[in-house]
């Protein structure tokens, strides 16, 4: 039998019809499970919990990214460290600022508020909110019902009271109930309990539902996104957040001004100590042999060898901060430490490496709260650590050799001053050696 084109269309309508045939007898059994399905679904949006994004962002001063700031206030920013992006993403997820976060914000005791299908957050529903005085030593609890008698401001515990804002002993530990400042109050009230949860669970839990990424590859700018049921509270942890990073720096900016400070200060009294000894030395000398005054010759001499003798100091102040240097250099461990101060040193470059030795162990010691030793980050600073000291070193040594042969021409030339001063009388060369530094 030979299949035309009109032929085609007939078999296709036969097959049409044989499904209509085989499937039609079945409606009703289609109809019913398109309405469990649309039930299934009606069901899951009404009752399901909603889970809502907060984001925030903050800025970073990322020294190998976007602007510099100018000479003048880079100059001014005295204790200002240098910051990267990626690091400072890793501080701000780091378990001990979210800690922080957790305790600051008792998120590990939540509230919830305990349906006929399902139980919600009850963070703006409760009336109080839990504090633990010692959440590390808490015992944990799952679920634990409580009412609130605001005629008498007191919390109800299995018929137990607890007065507000007071610390009291419970099953759980010492127990505040502070009230809530987000309170709103519900028309149809449903039963409360809170939960008491390990705050190192609670910042486990927060790390997955916290993001922290940068805008792009070439932005300073941090993107922080968090996921709660209850916005409000996401906002708030946002919130917390970089207010604990922020008062982090502020914390590092003042114990690297602090150590400098204390530095600077100890030097200064040692100066002081050693100029008033010098000075009562020569004031009872003049005392003792009656020394007014030099004869010309004597002064020109003596002013030779003054100059000479405070180049030399000059030259001994240094070689006395390059061994302090080189004490700090030579000093084991990643520990950032007293960075010495290089007052005094023209080498522009000794002081550029010590600084980068020393932001280099403060980014190390950061990190090493945070990360594991065997982190590529933290070998790469340790790796950089070890590379600079060597550098240091070298500079150090050429710096003294230089040093040294400077001290030695001056030391030459002022014992030939010394050889003409001894033809004046005693007293005057007495005099001479007093004023020189020891």
């Amino acid at each position: 039998m030979q299949v035309t084109k009109k032929n085609g269309i007939q078999h296709e309508g036969n097959i049409i019809n044989q499904l209509l045939f085989r499937y039609l007898p079945y409606w009703p059994l289609f109809i019913v499970l398109l309405l469990l399905g649309v039930a299934a679904a009606y069901t899951y949006i009404r009752y399901s919990i909603p889970v809502f994004e907060s984001r925030a962002a903050i800025m970073i001063k990322d020294e190998r990214k976007g602007s510099d700031d100018s000479k003048v206030l880079e100059a001014l920013n005295v204790f200002g460290s240098k910051k990267t992006v990626e690091n400072e993403i890793q501080i701000i997820k780091s378990r001990k600022l979210l800690k922080e976060v957790v305790i600051n914000l008792r998120l590990y005791s939540p509230t919830f508020e305990e349906g006929k299908v399902n139980t919600t957050p009850a963070f703006l529903k409760s009336p109080v909110d839990i504090e633990i005085k010692n959440p590390d030593s808490m015992v944990e609890a799952e679920k634990v019902y409580y009412s609130f008698d605001k005629n008498r401001q007191l919390v109800l515990i299995n018929s137990k009271e607890y007065p507000i804002n007071q610390w009291v002993g419970s099953p759980w530990g010492t127990i505040r109930f502070v009230p809530n400042k987000y309170f709103k109050e519900s028309i149809d009230p449903k039963p409360l309990y809170f939960a008491l949860v390990d705050p190192r669970k609670v910042v486990s839990y927060l790390d997955e539902k916290l993001t922290i990424n940068p805008s792009n590859k070439m932005s300073t700018v941090i993107n922080m996104t968090v996921k709660d049921p209850v916005p409000r509270r996401g906002e708030l942890i946002l919130n917390e957040l970089i207010k604990q990073y922020d008062r982090a720096a502020v914390n590092d900016k003042n114990a690297l001004a602090r150590n400098t400070l204390d530095f600077l200060e100890k030097k200064l009294q040692a100066v002081k100590t050693d100029v008033d000894s010098v000075e009562r030395g020569i004031q009872r000398f003049k005392t003792t042999n009656n020394v007014i005054d030099l004869n010309a010759q004597g002064q020109q001499y003596l002013g030779s060898v003054g100059t000479s003798d405070k180049e030399v100091g000059t030259i001994d102040l240094r070689l006395v901060v390059l061994k302090e240097v080189e004490t700090y250099v030579r000093s084991r461990g990643q520990n950032a430490g007293i960075v010495p101060s290089t007052a005094g040193l023209d080498d522009a470059s000794l002081t550029l490496l010590l600084n980068k030795l020393y932001e280099s162990q403060a980014k190390y010691e950061k990190l090493k709260a945070t990360t594991g030793e065997n982190s590529p980050t933290m070998k790469s600073l340790a790796d950089e650590i070890n590379t600079l000291r060597p550098q240091l070193l070298e500079n150090i040594g050429s710096q003294r050799s230089n040093l040294m042969a400077q001290k030695n021409n001056l030391t030459s030339t002022t014992n030939k001053y010394s050889s003409m001063l001894r033809s004046m009388p005693e007293k005057d060369r007495r005099l001479v050696g007093k004023t020189r530094p020891n």
